[in-house]
């Protein structure tokens, strides 16, 4: 959680639903009063549970929804630029928020013309205004992952994906391809790219119960203790 911008890429059951539920138990569970989420979640399933909390900005699922938390996305990046340049700052002092894109296949395929652009502009300066992006697909492809995009993401998790092609086109090399299986192996192994240095790692798993117990605390007692993010 502390690079700027992650790409989440491999192939259906490679391990990234595990991966992504336990990036946002840590988010919750580190900076719980201090994080705020952009959900869009367009297969209705991955991020639903988190569509309550108070953390929660916005949640989307639908085509127009989904542009709009984009945009509401960029919105707020402008509106702190505008607070770092009143202030004098570099970097924005307040809230992180991190804007969750669970396919990014689906937006790209049905809305690239209008998603496309508000991405671009989140990954090139959301940084200093402390938005970031988390994408995650299963079909790393150049048609979903332009290389205009796929740049600004200097740090990239490689789980098992089908081809080496694919795993070139998340890490720049191949080897995701020939990651055990964690339906054989029951974990899930992935190559993490920050910086141009690749490392292999187990994918830390949470599991659920506790996942659904964090939930229901913020649910519950989070509700006028959660600052608000929309600055």
């Amino acid at each position: 959680l502390k690079q700027t911008h992650l790409l989440i890429a491999g192939e259906t059951g490679s391990g990234k639903s595990v991966f992504e539920n336990g990036l946002m138990y840590t988010a919750l569970l580190n900076a719980s009063c201090d994080v705020g989420f952009i959900l869009i979640d367009p297969k209705l399933t991955e991020l639903i549970a988190y569509k309550d909390l108070p953390h929660t900005i916005k949640y989307a699922c639908d085509g127009k929804s989904m542009i709009e938390a984009l945009q509401l996305a960029v919105n707020i990046i402008m509106t702190r630029y505008a607070d770092m340049q009143r202030k004098r700052q570099k970097t924005y002092d307040g809230s992180k928020i991190y804007v969750v894109i669970d396919e990014l296949q689906d937006l790209m395929t049905t809305h690239r013309k209008q998603a496309f652009p508000l991405l671009q502009r989140i990954a090139q300066i959301g940084r200093a205004s402390k938005v970031s992006l988390i994408c995650c697909t299963q079909s790393p492809i150049s048609k979903i992952i332009p290389t205009e995009l796929k740049c600004n993401f200097s740090s990239r998790i490689g789980l098992r994906t089908i081809s080496r092609q694919d795993s070139r086109n998340i890490l720049d090399m191949a080897g995701c391809e020939t990651l055990p299986d964690p339906i054989i192996e029951h974990k899930a192994y992935c190559y993490y790219r920050r910086n141009g240095n690749i490392d292999k790692y187990i994918v830390p798993y949470t599991k659920e119960e506790d996942i659904n117990r964090l939930i229901e605390h913020w649910r519950i007692y989070g509700k006028g203790k959660i600052k608000l993010f929309r600055r």
